[in-house]
């Protein structure tokens, strides 16, 4: 059992300190790979967008002429502004906030991100703790950390799914905007969600260090990592229910 325990427990360290360095050393998918991915679905982005746009015109103005209300064109207007502005810089407006979130984190990190001293910090606390207590947290950091890395991923392909249909939704927007408003509340957590995850790995990282107790060490850490990872849904709530 203490055998296993002890395997167990190096694998989720080594998982730990493995996530939190591709996190913190900007080794994961930034904006020169979601512009990529832009670049080679562009045309069917244009092609759905106008297609979009003309079907929503369509429908707004048969609208318009069964119920004759100058608020009805008003909007209409207003969504064919708000798809051109969209087309033209919303690319350009979430790259440049994602990079400046980027380096928002890499700030709060700091140069020397700690990661090593945090590693062989959660490592020693393991390998003190009682051999199923061990086994049981590392189970439970296990699944936190593999979380975590899963909302990095996930952010990365909702940062490609906004950029790509921001454009198609504003177009849509002439018939509702409510699918462009849930867009746009992700956009922004995507792009807050380095700040965000950079201040709860320094505040658990500097209580894991200063913990001595083998438990709350292995408690913190599979909590920080959680709760790192809860930045993105959080975000978009937050962002989502501001009018």
């Amino acid at each position: 059992m203490e055998q296993a325990a002890q395997e167990f427990a190096q694998t989720y360290v080594a998982l730990l300190a493995w996530s939190w360095s591709w996190w913190s050393g900007g080794d994961e998918p930034g904006v020169s790979v979601i512009g990529q991915v832009l670049a080679a679905v562009r045309p069917i982005t244009r092609w759905s967008t106008a297609a979009t746009l003309a079907l929503g015109i369509v429908g707004a103005g048969v609208a318009l002429v069964v119920r004759r209300r100058g608020s009805d064109l008003a909007a209409m207007l207003l969504a064919v502004s708000r798809t051109v502005l969209t087309v033209s810089a919303a690319w350009l407006l979430l790259a440049s906030a994602w990079a400046l979130g980027d380096r928002m984190g890499r700030w709060i990190v700091g140069r020397g991100n700690g990661v090593a001293e945090y590693r062989d910090h959660v490592a020693h606390a393991a390998a003190q703790a009682d051999p199923i207590v061990a086994l049981s947290l590392s189970i439970v950091g296990l699944a936190c950390c593999l979380t975590f890395i899963g909302v990095l991923v996930a952010r990365v392909v909702l940062a490609v799914l906004i950029a790509a249909g921001m454009p198609v939704l504003a177009a849509g927007s002439v018939l509702g905007g409510g699918p462009l408003r849930i867009a746009g509340a992700w956009a922004v957590a995507v792009v807050a969600f380095d700040p965000l995850a950079a201040l709860v790995y320094r505040i658990g990282h500097a209580v894991t260090m200063s913990a001595d107790e083998p438990v709350v060490v292995l408690m913190v850490a599979s909590v920080t990592s959680f709760m790192a990872a809860g930045m993105l849904p959080l975000a978009a709530r937050v962002s989502g229910s501001v009018r």
